[in-house]
């Protein structure tokens, strides 16, 4: 029989400054799972939670990646449950990659709700997308990795105009604009700038698709479309509408399903809602979403579908 004062799991929710990261908290909670935050910063959102019954503070994630998976996991032992509760890590934003790539010292401690990394190294960066895509015969904008001063100066003339200039690690629309012109590139790039993608502006609407897969099998999905971004060009959604999601699976199965994805995603695509034509996909990204409430709210509630998952296999 099961000790009524264990909890029926622990998860430990990252990156607790975020409302994201409060969504899962709550979604988490409200199942009976005990929930503890952590951030770099001792102030965060999940610390005035009430469905979190502790939080603590890990070294800053990018200074010294040894220092932070230590102090990880030295949190991680020090509230290990007892035996036979589960016991899940859960990343939530810039971390999932670090959290992927160490997960051969995180696992014997602890459960990892986060994709594999040799399936995340095929969609991230943002150039390794491309040369997925085109493997795998993908609709994606005509890409060009920009990796030196040079190389920029030589194309501006020749580009297709306009055109979308992207960090090849950016992310939450940070660092994406939308250039008209050759002088208007050449104004907005600095003239040192290294590692940027360019890409074909596609016509028509923002859509993303959120999805949930299980060793590349679609277990759970749902679409949004932005309504209002910010920056207004190129920025992230700030205003969304749920939409039917059936166009844009075929592309995630076609992408996802050969790469054995294990875990949540994020797909967002640009396509102008003419059944007759096809989305094209623009990017991939293996972290939750600003939109998570939403779809939550929508009846996919992914935290704990994600959860689950990582606790029953």
């Amino acid at each position: 029989m099961k000790n009524p004062h264990l909890p029926l799991g622990r998860a430990i929710v990252m990156y607790g400054r975020s409302i994201i990261s409060l969504v899962i908290a709550h979604s988490l909670g409200k199942q009976g799972i005990e929930v503890i935050g952590c951030d770099d910063s001792a102030l965060t959102v999940l610390s005035f939670s009430r469905y979190v019954t502790k939080n603590f503070v890990h070294p800053p994630i990018r200074q010294d990646t040894t220092e932070f998976i230590e102090g990880l996991l030295s949190h991680i032992k020090a509230n290990k449950p007892p035996d036979g509760v589960p016991y899940v890590l859960i990343p939530v934003f810039q971390e999932t990659d670090i959290i992927s790539q160490h997960k051969h010292l995180l696992e014997p401690h602890i459960l990892v709700a986060a994709p594999d990394w040799e399936s995340i190294s095929r969609i991230h960066p943002k150039d390794a997308l491309a040369r997925t895509a085109e493997d795998l015969l993908i609709p994606i904008p005509k890409t060009w990795h920009i990796r030196s001063p040079e190389e920029l100066t030589e194309l501006i003339p020749s580009l297709p105009y306009p055109v979308m200039v992207k960090p090849t690690n950016g992310m939450g629309g940070r660092g994406i604009f939308l250039c008209n012109t050759p002088e208007s590139l050449r104004e907005s790039v600095n003239p040192e700038a290294r590692n940027l993608l360019i890409q074909e502006f596609i016509p028509g609407q923002d859509y993303c698709l959120t999805v949930l897969y299980e060793k590349g099998i679609l277990k759970g999905s749902m679409a949004y479309r932005n309504l209002r971004r910010y920056p207004v060009d190129s920025g992230a959604g700030v205003l969304r509408e749920t939409v039917d999601d059936s166009v844009f699976i075929p592309l995630a199965n076609s992408l996802l399903g050969p790469l054995g994805w294990h875990g949540i995603g994020e797909l967002d695509f640009r396509w102008n809602g003419n059944p007759d034509s096809q989305p094209v996909l623009i990017e991939v990204n293996s972290r939750f979403w600003a939109g998570l409430f939403q779809s939550v709210d929508a009846g996919i509630n992914f935290p704990f579908l994600l959860y689950t998952m990582t606790v029953t296999g």
